[in-house]
């Protein structure tokens, strides 16, 4: 019988995180849930371990010692009738290195984020590291048929899966009373603050924005450099996150072109709550949703575009419901934490009875 290994791309703090989800204090995660479905053994990177790159690690991957370490680790432990699951496509390609180094036969799946960036095109084209890889999976249908595109030889391999939040922690609930319309903005990555700004300056509404990032490039970038007077962004912990989603008259995910899923977390979260949303139309995310037609989606860095999205559904109340339930019904029927944990063990329970090759 086939062991399982999953691996996390960052540090989970596995104790902490546990405790904090029992308390309520966070949403569930979904590579803890997976490991306890699976019975499996969780690897994490460690800040005191690291290893150097070799060179075309190094220029490839540009991953840090630490996630090559982790790498190396988990090669080590996995056996030949093992499966191991890699939440990034940066550890997975570090770990399918050293399986073809040492020749093991491990199952080896790899959840891809961004696998269009030109160092994950560059070595798909000068290594064999994905074709080691048993099963390749993203949440994006267009970097799915990319990657199907440029490694004919593993199509059958690659796979289209649903991404998911924790339906339990972001769950429909009464709304805080307010003196006038709502409407949030959640996350950093790849977001168009300023086109949103100017959008709503001066709307007879209050917009808040739940965005914080370590990385000051990152919130300079995204956040204009005056706010209007009706807005304002600011660090929300997490049991104050699922308030303000509740809160929401309209969810906003103003995105800069790009072509991965940027702002799924936040369409999905909405969507648990069941409020509606608006997101910029990026070739990255506008096919990730199950259901497209429940988004409004506004042509991104258009404030005009998006101010007329934003003032149509405050003037129309029936309509915001209506979007809120057709989208919560999309997210139970496709994207729940629940349903993605048991389809992936499955998956990977089939994946480790495979015939080896």
């Amino acid at each position: 019988m086939p062991a399982y290994h999953i691996v996390a791309a960052t540090a989970l703090d596995e104790e902490k995180t546990r405790a904090e989800i029992a308390a309520g204090d966070r949403p569930g995660n979904f590579l803890l849930s997976l490991t306890d479905e699976l019975g499996a053994t969780l690897y994490e990177p460690r800040d005191d371990e690291a290893r150097a790159p070799g060179f075309i690690e190094n220029q490839l991957l540009r991953s840090p010692q630490k996630i090559l370490a982790l790498a190396d680790r988990v090669a080590n432990a996995a056996a030949d009738d093992d499966v191991v699951f890699c939440i990034a496509e940066g550890v997975g390609l570090a770990i399918a290195a050293n399986f073809l180094r040492s020749e093991k036969k491990t199952r080896l799946a790899v959840f891809a984020h961004n696998i269009v960036r030109p160092r994950m095109r560059l070595a798909m084209l000068a290594t064999p590291w994905f074709q080691r890889i048993d099963r390749l999976y993203s949440i994006s249908p267009r970097m799915v048929e990319t990657a199907k595109r440029r490694l004919p030889g593993m199509a059958e391999r690659i796979a289209a899966v649903a991404e998911q939040t924790d339906e339990a922690f972001f769950s429909p609930g009464p709304p805080e009373t307010k003196a006038r319309p709502l409407i949030v903005g959640v996350g950093l990555e790849q977001r168009d603050y300023r086109t949103l700004a100017v959008a709503v300056d001066g709307l007879d509404a209050d917009i808040r924005i739940s965005a914080f990032s370590k990385d000051a490039r990152q919130q300079r970038e995204s956040m204009p450099e005056t706010m209007p007077a009706n807005m304002n962004a600011r660090f929300y912990a997490w049991r104050d996150l699922a308030q303000l989603y509740r809160n929401a008259d309209i969810v906003v995910a103003p995105l800069l072109p790009n072509n991965y899923a940027a702002g799924i977390t936040t369409l999905l979260e909405a969507a648990s709550v069941g409020r509606p949303a608006i997101a910029s139309s990026t070739v990255g995310i506008d096919r990730v949703f199950a259901d497209p037609d429940a988004i409004v989606w506004t042509p991104p860095q258009d404030a005009a575009a998006l101010r007329s999205a934003i003032q149509a559904l405050l003037d129309d109340p029936a309509r915001r419901e209506a979007l809120g339930a057709r989208a919560h019904s999309a997210f139970v029927a496709h994207h729940s934490k629940a349903r993605r944990v048991k389809e992936m063990a499955d998956d990977l329970r089939a994946l480790g009875y495979l015939a080896k090759p």
